[in-house]
């Protein structure tokens, strides 16, 4: 059994109402040339090793096979695959796969059809009262006095 994530840019959530896209993953908005680099040195970071490269797809393996996961990056996604390593494997993919989502990446999990990332709580929140006709809210930060002129 394997368990699978998929990295893509954030756009892809909010251009696809469903999961169906993934059926035609060419039709996908690409990494731009900077995202793909940075992908190819965080998971070198990481301790994932070329395998096999081809135009089209580079294949890793995590610090030589160890834990049964292997990653996959293309144009369009970076998957990440455990086969058989069992919670440790877990836990790695989905670390890893936390550690790119940010600003500018989100994980899908294709095993319950949801999205995951660092910006993905905030961006639905702004969704919510966008759609309610609110105004984004405007956090008031403190004014800083010097600590001699609180008596």
């Amino acid at each position: 059994m394997s368990y699978d994530l998929k990295l893509f840019r954030k756009e892809i959530r909010k251009q696809y109402s469903n999961l169906a896209f993934l059926e035609h993953e060419e039709s996908i908005t690409p990494f731009t040339e900077k995202q793909f680099e940075r992908l190819k040195k965080g998971l070198n970071f990481y301790k994932y090793e070329i395998e096999a490269e081809t135009d089209d797809l580079i294949a890793y393996n995590f610090k030589g096979g160890q834990l049964g996961i292997t990653a996959y990056l293309s144009k369009t996604s970076l998957t990440f695959k455990c086969a058989g390593g069992g919670e440790a494997g877990l836990f790695e993919i989905m670390q890893t796969s936390s550690e790119f989502s940010d600003s500018e990446f989100l994980t899908l999990d294709l095993q319950t059809g949801t999205w995951d990332g660092m910006c993905l709580e905030a961006e639905l929140e702004a969704e919510k009262n966008e759609q309610q006709g609110q105004q984004p809210l405007e956090i008031e930060q403190p004014t800083k006095k010097p600590w001699w002129k609180f008596w």
